[in-house]
């Protein structure tokens, strides 16, 4: 054998080394990503699936707001994470072009908002029942509400109550949530939202 020959098989057996290892690396990745897909996927179905039933009072405890706002606070970073991308998204479409980036950076910020929501949610020990039921009373109290009439015909339980503790959490409530579009969205959360049981 010759010393060219021999120089060209180690070469090849290099390259193969490389390319199995490369193979190796990608099919780790793979499977990594996999992994990780399936447990984001299981943490969300476990927040949505926590029981939850309301108070027949309908007063938010101060505990239970408190884990509101933590979890509110990290769905707002994701969104001012995403704001920019989104804002060029709605551009495109009043100006009716294609946007692909902001279309991707859309998908991308509902995943991303949907795990985050999920792990904080997880962390903190609350359902996905209970946040909806925490955002329809925010949305119906008297709290912050512009004057004019209520949506509501007459005052729910526990409204006053809420406000004045929605009052003492003002700032942080306020830097996480936009009121108008929580009352905006009423009705589809009173449809996700569970109902107090009847006494």
């Amino acid at each position: 054998m010759t010393r060219t020959v021999g120089v060209l098989l180690g070469c090849a057996g290099v390259a193969l080394l490389v390319a199995v290892a490369a193979v190796g690396l990608l099919a780790w990745h793979f499977s990594r990503s996999v992994q990780e897909a399936h447990v984001r996927r299981l943490r969300r179905e476990k927040v949505a699936s926590v029981p939850f039933a309301p108070p027949a009072d309908g007063r938010v405890a101060e505990e239970r707001l408190r884990i509101f706002v933590d979890v509110c606070g990290r769905e707002r970073r994701v969104q001012d994470k995403y704001k920019p991308s989104l804002d060029r998204l709605h551009r495109s479409n009043e100006q009716d072009t294609v946007d692909l980036n902001g279309t991707t950076s859309a998908f991308a910020f509902v995943h991303e908002l949907q795990d985050e929501r999920a792990r904080a949610l997880d962390e903190r020990g609350m359902g996905l029942r209970e946040l909806r039921w925490i955002r329809v009373r925010i949305g119906e109290s008297p709290w912050e509400r512009p004057p004019g009439p209520a949506p509501t015909p007459s005052p729910r339980a526990g409204d006053a109550a809420n406000a004045a503790l929605l009052e003492r959490y003002r700032q942080p409530l306020l830097a996480c949530l936009d009121l108008a579009e929580v009352r905006q969205n009423l009705d589809h959360d009173w449809e996700e939202a569970p109902r107090p049981s009847p006494s």
